[in-house]
């Protein structure tokens, strides 16, 4: 299995919207991606505007399928707005 952990930072005026677009997101994923195994999203109870995505996926055509479904391209651009840099993406190799 590939993990991923993707951290953002969104400016705290955007959070409500950022965590909006989140759970639509999540909702895609529970009813079109059975391989995918988890999709979480976290925030840092420190850091205000700090979220950290945990993502699990059975195999690489897993995440394939996840990175090209078409149900997100419509949230991405909206999404992508509140960044206030870059994600930062960790990939992972699950051991069990």
């Amino acid at each position: 299995m590939i993990a991923l952990i993707i951290t953002v930072k969104i400016a705290p005026a955007n959070v409500e919207r950022f965590e909006g677009l989140m759970r639509q997101c999540r909702a895609l994923v529970d009813t079109t991606e059975p391989t995918t195994r988890a999709y979480h999203l976290n925030r840092s109870p420190d850091e205000p505007g700090v979220y950290k995505a945990f993502e699990l996926y059975e195999s690489e055509e897993a995440l394939q399928a996840h990175s090209s479904g078409d149900g997100f391209k419509p949230l991405v651009p909206a999404i992508v707005e509140l960044l206030l840099e870059p994600p930062v993406t960790e990939r992972l190799e699950s051991i069990f």
